[in-house]
């Protein structure tokens, strides 16, 4: 059967989030479709990543209390990823495009425009002081293969927001 006259669906992206004490939301997802006819290189040397718009996701957060103790507003987002069904070869990343808009003049934020691979370990994103909105996430997909099965594949990005 000639594969190249199917469509990939690669990735069904769920955002969530945990809080505690705070004000943290995220908006988006991300659904993706790519022609088997792109996918041309044999193997596993397929290096072309598919990307999102670069506010694919628009983060909101304002700091809290955290166990009744303040801490100036000081903060770090970790992200992780749970898989529903997806296959391990295929590599989903994460950055920053951006910082968004700072709800006062001396906020601060670091990190997080490289992108990060995710797994399920929680890993270090970015960190900052003091509130912002609308700070926006692009997402990378790599690992693609003529050897990975067509099929729809998804997982879920948790980011945790510790103050």
């Amino acid at each position: 059967m000639d594969r190249r006259g199917y469509c990939i669906l690669l990735l069904v992206m769920l955002i969530h989030h945990l809080v505690s004490a705070q004000s943290f939301s995220t908006t988006g997802n991300w659904v993706v479709s790519v022609p088997a006819s792109t996918i041309t290189e044999a193997g596993n040397n397929y290096t072309q990543g598919i990307t999102s718009a670069t506010d694919q996701t628009l983060m909101s957060l304002l700091p809290g209390t955290n166990n009744g103790q303040n801490r100036n507003g000081i903060w770090e987002v970790y992200i992780s990823k749970e898989d529903s069904d997806w296959d391990s070869r295929l590599i989903i990343s994460a950055r920053r495009t951006g910082t968004g808009t700072p709800l006062a003049n001396n906020n601060t934020i670091t990190g997080g425009t490289a992108y990060t691979t995710t797994s399920a370990t929680p890993s270090a994103f970015f960190s900052g002081r003091g509130g912002y909105s609308n700070i926006p996430i692009q997402y990378q997909v790599s690992g693609l293969s003529v050897v990975i099965p067509v099929k729809a594949y998804t997982t879920n990005i948790t980011y945790t927001f510790l103050n």
